[in-house]
């Protein structure tokens, strides 16, 4: 089981409920899970280089290289 898997595991559980909060913005596990679903990667044979900017699109591209079974390298972003 990857982070991906337990994400979705606890949306499907716990979907409206709070999962994280970035200053004043909140995402319930649905919302999130919604969001990683949408994000679309570029991926190099096993690796998917992190390139967002900010830390909830480095959380949010973390998820969905691990949801295509990718091995997630962030990068600090001035790379």
């Amino acid at each position: 089981m990857n982070f991906h898997d337990l994400l979705s595991d606890r949306a499907r559980r716990f979907g409206s409920k709070m999962f994280i909060r970035i200053d004043e913005r909140r995402l319930t596990y649905g919302e999130f899970l919604e969001r990683v679903r949408a994000e679309r990667l570029t991926i190099d044979g096993e690796n998917c280089i992190i390139t967002a900017e900010d830390w909830l699109g480095q959380l949010t591209q973390f998820f969905a290289a691990q949801r295509s079974n990718a091995r997630p390298i962030l990068l600090h972003h001035g790379m």
